[in-house]
């Protein structure tokens, strides 16, 4: 069964490469959201598998987003990845496969996909 990911980011631009690139690994049912509150609603109405979070989002910020995401019963067990350009490859963090910096190489938002959907 095809897995559906939710991908929450603003940048029109960086949407189009997650989903370049996401698509030619075969991952094809995509939902797309611009903001905090899209993405709340849409994970919500669409049950995705897995979301792809921007951090540094306009109004409601990613981190509120999953925070929002983890009190609701109807969301809380869907996994996130955080995408942000506010970390450089190297640094650390407490789960380095719940955070992928922007400019990491593609093939490391592919791995962290496949990790994310496999817990």
């Amino acid at each position: 069964m095809a897995k559906k990911i939710l991908i929450v980011e603003d940048n029109v631009q960086d949407a189009k490469i997650i989903k370049r690139n996401l698509n030619k690994n075969g991952y094809e049912e995509l939902i797309f959201a611009s903001t905090g509150e899209e993405g709340l609603a849409k994970a919500k109405s669409e049950k995705p598998d897995m979301i792809i979070l921007d951090i540094n989002l306009p109004q409601m910020s990613g981190v509120q987003v999953h925070i929002t995401l983890k009190n609701d019963p109807s969301t809380k067990h869907i996994p996130v990845l955080f995408i942000t350009n506010l970390m450089k490859p190297g640094d650390d963090y407490e789960d380095p496969n719940k955070f992928l910096s922007k400019s990491a190489p593609l093939e490391d938002l592919i791995k962290a996909i496949k990790t994310t959907l496999e817990r």
